[in-house]
């Protein structure tokens, strides 16, 4: 609940940051970023179809059991999505009006975010596997062996990158790289050892 009560105010923030840059008559650059109007709504009513798109889902009758099982995941997925594209949205009416901003902050924290939502949603995907008898049994215990070990490397990788944004301009996209190809290198490693522990229990 809380988290479509945080989407829902997200939206409103995204709306009401565009009427204050319109209600107060800031000159927008239009030459480089496109029309106004555009740059004003385009992304507020982006969040609006992606939040209405989540409540119909939450809504369609076939899809519930499925919904319920992994609810909080979808959650995240959803919050996490409408957070970046605020701050996207807010980003770009700031440069255009000319405020100087380094977009690319926003990198690593729109990737850090979604690994730390990956690195803690993937523990919700594991597979019911209660039953041995299944025919399914053992590719979904070898599932459920790779998807705990590796989430950790993402959930950790994606909170350090966050700190990307104090490096230097210089720096930034170094370190965002490295902490990047290192965090999927540690998940992959992660995952092959909890497939080969696997094996051999």
């Amino acid at each position: 609940m809380l988290s479509k009560v945080m989407m829902v105010l997200i939206m409103i923030l995204a709306f009401g940051t565009s009427l204050f840059f319109n209600g107060n008559k800031i000159q927008l650059d239009e030459s480089t970023y496109g029309p106004s109007t555009v740059l004003l709504f385009s992304i507020p009513f982006t969040i609006l179809l992606i939040i209405t798109q989540f409540f119909l889902l939450t809504r369609v009758k076939r899809l519930s059991r499925y919904y319920t099982r992994f609810e909080k995941g979808l959650n995240g997925i959803f919050l996490v999505l409408t957070i970046f594209l605020f701050a996207l949205h807010t980003a770009l009416l700031l440069l255009a009006s000319g405020y100087k901003l380094n977009p690319l902050l926003l990198l690593p924290i729109g990737v850090g975010l979604i690994l730390m939502l990956t690195g803690n949603s993937l523990p919700r995907f594991k597979l019911d596997i209660t039953d041995t008898s299944t025919p399914n049994y053992s590719p979904y215990k070898t599932y459920n062996s790779i998807v705990r070990p590796s989430s950790y490397s993402l959930f950790i990788g994606g909170s350090i990158m966050i700190f990307c944004v104090f490096l230097p301009d210089h720096l930034l996209l170094i370190g965002f790289f490295t902490i990047l190809t290192l965090t999927l290198g540690f998940a992959i490693v992660k995952g092959i050892q909890g497939y080969v522990q696997n094996i051999h229990f």
